[in-house]
């Protein structure tokens, strides 16, 4: 829905847009994992997020940093190439750097929140949360499938309003971090990667 409400919803009012956008990234997903934990009795640990971290700190690191070469190089790639064969964002698209201030600590504050609470909200949900499901409602057999393929189709889903081409970059991504994802089955590494490519890319 962003690519509806949330240029307007900013030209009326920046406050609107930050507390919608704090609504959507910080609220719901809080409450949807603490209905999960209450409820389900589903964990952190089930959807990746073992507390503490059961890594030595140079294992998350260097897989961190796998994750982020691999993450760019395919997201990268796969937008080079959208862009030479599809349309990019359409006039009226609003983009999430139209909401920050062009420098200084309102800048920096803003980047950081976009960064964190993406990477936190998307991995968590669209990666964590839809393995565990998966995994509960579909044979063995064809879990790691579907599961990859809703991923990744969810995950472009979500960046819709900024074009063809980056609903394909944004498949592309999503389906590299599922496979990773099913590889270790830790979160952390892709939370962390996701975070640091938000914050070049938002910079």
């Amino acid at each position: 829905m962003d690519g509806i409400y949330k240029g307007r919803l900013y030209a009326l009012s920046p406050l609107a847009f930050w507390a919608a956008d704090a609504t959507k990234f910080v609220v719901v997903p809080a409450l949807s994992l603490w209905l999960l934990a209450r409820l389900g009795r589903i964990g952190p640990a089930s959807y990746g997020l073992a507390l503490p971290v059961r890594q030595a700190p140079e294992t998350l690191a260097a897989e961190t940093l796998g994750a982020c070469v691999l993450l760019w190089a395919c997201y990268s790639l796969a937008q080079a190439l959208a862009g030479l064969l599809l349309p990019g964002p359409p006039p009226w698209a609003f983009s999430y750097e139209d909401a920050l201030p062009w420098a200084g600590p309102g800048r920096a504050a803003g980047t950081l929140y976009f960064a964190a609470t993406a990477a936190l909200a998307e991995e968590v949900m669209l990666r964590g949360v839809l393995r565990a499901w998966v995994e509960r409602v579909v044979a063995p057999a064809r879990a790691a499938g579907v599961f990859m393929g809703l991923s990744a189709s969810l995950f472009a889903v979500l960046h819709w309003e900024s074009g063809a081409a980056e609903l394909l970059a944004t498949a592309v991504y999503g389906l590299t971090a599922a496979w990773l994802y099913l590889r270790r089955g830790s979160l952390w590494p892709l939370v962390a990667s996701h975070f640091l490519i938000d914050l070049v890319a938002f910079r």
